[in-house]
């Protein structure tokens, strides 16, 4: 499988709920989560590869706050 953002890398990881592969580099940069607003079993389940990698990203900690509504300053 080909990495989303970077069609000529292979994918280092899936995404299980979409079925989307990702690079190393979208993994570093916290770039892999396709929908990280909408509900997840796996990421709720801490199943989710990909948001625990992203665990000390503050993008991801960004993104959660989006999805609870309290945007980015908050």
């Amino acid at each position: 499988m080909q990495c989303m953002h970077h069609p000529d890398r292979e994918a280092s990881v899936t995404c299980q709920k979409m079925n989307i592969g990702y690079c190393q580099e979208c993994l570093d940069n916290c770039m892999a989560c396709t929908d990280p607003c909408g509900h997840c079993q796996y990421r709720k389940t801490n199943a989710c590869i990909i948001w625990e990698l992203c665990r000390k990203s503050d993008r991801r900690y960004e993104l959660e706050r989006l999805a609870k509504g309290l945007g980015l300053s908050e």
